[in-house]
């Protein structure tokens, strides 16, 4: 199992103890988005190699498989935004990251946005991911009733360093039992049904619990997904990777939430809700059926 980073030994030793090499692993699940093209200027890259502290360890110091869950109808910036800032820091870590863009089986996958996404690998090729990152949906209610996504994501739950949800990625999460007692976050305008799965809704932006790493909407993916990179590679890593990213929010706009919305336009977001919300009751009252 993966140690958090401020636990890691150091250069030349190993932390991740009996995990076999996984079927379908190969080196990189990833090559077919970043191994075309490299998105960094050379200015930029000579600039983060040089800067204090950068491990100049060429050597892989450990290996780490990421999956990230793909469906059709997953929101774009729940997966691109975590995907960005694990990708850089990956680069940076001195470990063999593996990243997959895992789903149920090779066929594309379709956003909310109408991007085409294609799996480097299926649920059955990566059971037991190091880390599983589980991206969130305005129509959640199609990931939590397919039994595929929800049984890999409590078989791999079950051997995972950490286990990570964005925006409503958690009701899958909660759909595949994992939720019971612990506190978790999600999207503002469905944080009641954290409850339905038996967890306690935080408003907070991110929460950890264990090994149980959630995020409020969206966006806060982005800010999840660096404490995640603090966990697996230290505070240097993420220190460079949120400054290679010129991740510093100053939205020009303070509606963020719902409790900032006027009234009038609250009400009518929730009245366009309302299927999708029934839809997750039945799909969280069969659940409990079961």
């Amino acid at each position: 199992m993966l140690a958090p980073a401020s636990d890691r030994p150091t250069a030349g030793s190993r932390c991740l103890q009996g995990r076999p090499a996984r079927p379908g692993a190969t080196k990189d699940g990833a090559e077919a988005l970043h191994e075309t093209v490299d998105p960094y200027p050379t200015e930029l890259a000579h600039a983060v190699d040089t800067l204090p502290g950068r491990n100049r360890q060429k050597a892989p110091q450990n290996r780490v498989v990421i999956a990230f869950l793909l469906y059709d109808g997953l929101t774009g910036l729940d997966l691109h935004g975590p995907w960005e800032a694990i990708s850089v820091a990956a680069r940076m870590s001195g470990d063999d990251v593996t990243r997959h863009l895992v789903a149920a089986t090779r066929d594309h996958v379709t956003t909310d946005a109408g991007m085409r996404l294609q799996p480097t690998a299926t649920l059955a090729d990566v059971p037991a991911p190091d880390v599983l990152i589980v991206p969130g949906t305005g129509t959640p209610h199609v990931p939590m009733s397919d039994r595929r996504i929800t049984d890999w994501v409590r078989t791999a739950d079950r051997t995972s360093t950490y286990t990570v949800s964005v925006c409503t990625g958690a009701l899958v999460l909660g759909m595949a039992g994992l939720l019971r007692g612990r506190r978790a976050a999600t999207h503002w305008a469905f944080r009641d049904y954290l409850r339905w799965a038996g967890a306690s809704a935080m408003e907070d932006r991110w929460v950890q619990d264990g090994k149980l790493l959630t995020s409020a909407g969206i966006s806060a993916g982005i800010d999840l997904a660096l404490v995640l990179v603090d966990k697996l590679w230290g505070r240097d890593v993420v220190a460079r990777t949120q400054a290679v990213m010129q991740y510093e929010p100053q939205p020009p706009f303070d509606f963020g939430s719902g409790d900032k919305l006027p009234p009038e336009l609250l009400h009518r977001m929730q009245q366009g809700q309302a299927h999708e919300q029934q839809l997750i009751r039945t799909a969280l009252t069969s659940a409990h059926a079961d």
